[in-house]
Formats: C-alpha cells, sequence, structure tokens
C-alpha cells in the first residue's frame, strides 16, 4: 500500500524540515508542498553540496521524484522558474518534474508592494513580514478576486484580461503603478514552459495513491506560525497543520500513514512577536553562531532560546503526530547545563496552557528546568544507543513528557547527520 508521510514543523520555522524530507525522499516518489510561498526556506546538504529551496519541495534533490506544488500555496512564477534554473545550475535535473496546481493562487509583484506598505504602515507594531507579497495574495483568494494557475493555463487572453481587472483594482485601491505590458510579456515568455505542467493536483496524488507510491507532504514555515494556532498577529498567512496540508493539496488527512513532527533541540524564531524561551546575552549568542542560525532565504539572524514543552503539547493536541524528529541536538553539546521549558507562569500564576493572545504571552514567565549536559562531540555519533547518557535522558524526558516517541534525531547538517531509532 502506498505510505502518505507528512513531516511538520513544530516550532517557529528553521527546524531542520529538510534534511528528513530529502532523506525520507529515497523511499518516496511524489514530494508536495501545501501551503506557503517563496518566504519559505529549506537549506540541504548533501556530499558537502549545499541547496537552497523556496516555494519547491526539498526532496526534488532525488531524480527520481516528481514534486508537486498544492492548491494551497501561493506562487510567484517568476521566481518559480529562477529557483528552478538555479537549483539545474547545481545539478539538478528538473525536466518534466515540477506540477502545480491549477487551483494554487498566482503571486504578482504588486502583492510584494502592497506587503511593503502595509508591513512600513505598521510603525513599532510590525509584524516582521518578509514582503514578498504572501499576505496580500491569500488576502486576495479569501476575497474572492485571486487569479489562479488554471486561469493561466486557460490561455493568455484569459490570463491579461484578469491581469487587468486585477490591477485596475490596485491601482484604485493603493495608487500602485503598474507596468502592466511588462508584465504581461514576462508571463507570456513563461507560458510555454510553465503551462503545461499546471494541473488537476488533487486528482494526480490520487491516482498516484492508487498506484502505490509513496507520496510525502512537505510542511513549509512551522505550527508557531500558523494563521489559526499561532502567535497571531505574528504569523504567516495559510494554515500550517495537519488538517491544513491535507486541504492545502486536496487529499484527506485520514489518508495519512505517519505525522512526523520536527523541531530542534533548542528553540528559534525569526522576526516579531512574543518568544517565551527566548534567550539573552552568551547563551543566546552562542546558540546562534553554533547552530548557524541565519535565515536561508532572508539571511536574517533568528532569536535563540531553550526548547519549549508547553508550545510542543499545542503542536500535538492540535496535530497528532506519530513521531518526533528531534534536530541540531549537536549543538547543546558544549553546554553545562541544557535549558527545557516545563510550564509558564503569567502574573504569577502557573496557566495550563499555551495562551492564545500574544498580549498574554509576551508577559510569560517561563519555568526551566535545568538538565546535565554531555560535554563531548555527538556529531559522529549514528547509532542512538552509543549516545552520551545524558543526551539520551533529555530525549526520553521530551518524550515522556509530550507523549510522542522520538524516531529521529539530528546530529549534524549533513544528510547522513542522522539517528534512527
Amino acid at each position: 500500500m502506498s505510505k502518505i508521510t507528512v513531516v511538520l514543523g513544530a516550532q517557529w520555522g528553521d527546524e531542520g524540515k529538510g534534511k528528513l524530507v530529502d532523506i525520507l525522499g529515497g523511499t518516496h516518489s511524489v514530494v508536495v508542498r501545501s501551503g506557503g510561498g517563496s518566504n519559505a526556506g529549506h537549506t540541504i546538504v548533501r556530499d558537502g553540496k549545499k541547496y537552497i529551496f523556496s516555494l519547491l519541495p526539498s526532496a526534488l534533490i532525488d531524480e527520481k521524484n516528481i514534486g508537486v506544488v498544492g492548491n494551497g500555496c501561493v506562487v510567484h512564477l517568476p521566481s518559480l522558474q529562477k529557483e528552478m534554473r538555479n537549483l539545474e545550475k547545481t545539478g539538478v535535473d528538473l525536466t518534466g518534474r515540477v506540477l502545480i496546481s491549477s487551483e494554487a493562487h498566482l503571486l504578482f509583484d504588486f502583492h510584494k508592494s502592497i506587503d511593503e506598505f502595509q508591513e512600513n504602515a505598521k510603525g513599532a507594531d510590525l509584524i516582521g513580514t518578509t514582503k514578498r507579497g504572501i499576505g496580500p495574495c491569500y488576502s486576495d483568494k479569501v476575497s474572492r478576486v485571486g487569479i489562479r494557475a488554471g486561469d493561466f493555463k486557460a490561455g493568455l487572453d484569459v490570463f491579461n484580461k484578469k491581469f487587468d481587472a486585477a490591477c485596475d483594482r490596485i491601482q484604485t485601491m493603493y495608487g500602485i503603478e503598474i507596468d502592466r505590458e511588462l508584465e504581461k510579456k514576462i508571463y507570456a515568455d513563461l507560458y510555454e514552459e510553465i503551462a503545461p505542467n499546471i494541473i488537476d493536483a488533487s486528482l494526480y496524488l490520487e491516482k498516484a495513491e492508487l498506484e502505490n507510491k509513496n507520496i510525502l507532504l512537505e510542511g513549509a514555515q512551522a505550527f508557531m506560525l500558523d494563521i489559526d494556532h499561532g502567535t497571531y498577529p505574528f504569523v504567516t498567512s495559510s494554515s500550517i497543520n495537519t488538517g491544513g496540508m491535507g486541504a492545502g493539496c486536496g487529499m484527506s488527512p485520514r489518508k495519512f500513514t505517519e505525522v512526523i513532527g520536527v523541531t530542534k533541540a533548542y528553540c528559534t524564531r525569526v522576526g516579531s512577536g512574543p518568544f517565551p524561551s527566548e534567550l539573552f546575552g552568551e547563551d543566546g549568542d552562542f546558540l546562534r553562531k553554533e547552530g548557524g542560525e541565519f535565515g536561508a532565504v532572508t539571511g536574517r539572524p533568528r532569536r535563540c532560546g531553550w526548547i519549549d514543552l508547553v508550545a510542543l503539547k499545542k503542536f500535538v493536541r492540535v496535530n497528532g503526530p506519530d513521531n518526533w524528529n528531534i534536530t541540531k541536538l549537536d549543538v547543546l553539546s558544549s553546554f553545562d547545563k541544557i535549558g527545557v521549558v516545563v510550564g509558564y507562569k503569567l502574573n504569577g500564576e502557573v496557566v495550563e496552557a499555551f495562551p492564545s493572545r500574544s498580549d498574554d504571552l509576551a508577559k510569560i514567565e517561563p519555568i526551566i528546568e535545568y538538565k546535565e549536559g554531555w560535554k563531548t562531540d555527538i556529531s559522529s555519533v549514528r547509532i542512538y544507543k552509543d549516545l552520551p547518557e545524558n543526551a539520551k535522558k533529555i530525549l526520553d524526558f521530551i518524550a515522556e513528557q509530550t507523549n510522542v516517541p522520538v524516531k529521529y534525531i539530528g546530529v549534524g547538517a549533513g544528510s547522513d547527520a542522522l539517528i534512527i531509532r
């Protein structure tokens, strides 16, 4: 029978999902992105070579795999073409291997202009968006005025008519000047290459399942940035959860055979918003340096803190993971004491769960338990029993507290630096 595996970030993103997807890609033949846009960044290191993915599923390094950009994504076609060209320069042959859902919404340069305008207007209350137009494109989708990939496939006459109507609306609402003829030429030049690859993705995935092909769904961003369950309003604009991934590719979540939650052995966050376990000073700086905590797409430095079990328990409640993939355990090897956030206090009182209001979350005092470190390099370890006992104790503690077993353990940047229990 077909295996349908989901890899989903459990924190604020940048957990190292790409490496697990790359490894699992060897046993799957269809890989899917079901949400988000080119604001995501997944870095894969294989045989010393670095590959950076943005919108495309990162398991496409394996050239037997077909990549599907699902209906839950927003797609800036020129950026997608550029990403494909850059990967091809590194030796990845993508010929006939990139498919786009006809129901995915198209993102245009005017969405980026709106994003920048709206973010700048927030002043000190800015969210920390990448200004890549993701939010405004999803706003058009929900407002039912968006242009979908199927409109592009229908022909340039159909597309140009819809594009002109969108430009009229945007110029009236925002006063943004749009060089329509230049934009139309860009999309006309893309047409012959891109249009044949726009398909009914839901039907394609159903057929792949019936043919007993293994399907891998790759999450973008992460659960704490989910539009409903994340640290609103400091979130992305799509559903970063198990149900959202099913909706974003046209597949029932009941068919998923394994859901894997990915979390660092510590925690990071990019941009604005409350971050209860954040470390300031030397420990935070050390984590950032040792973990290489800078955005793959944006280059922005990430805020760093201890692993947060209160946040992970919310992830478990909403997503029902079967297993954990705990990444970057090796980064903690130099610490004498390693912190684990086990609870929250708000206004001096212990709270039961992760607060839904960002104003409350910003006032949280984390309750931290400190575990003994192991003070030895583990980057060459490939068998669980060879890990130091103190490292095993932390992994066991996380599993016990969240009631989810730890199956995959990352101990380095390379795709081979993984322990599977």
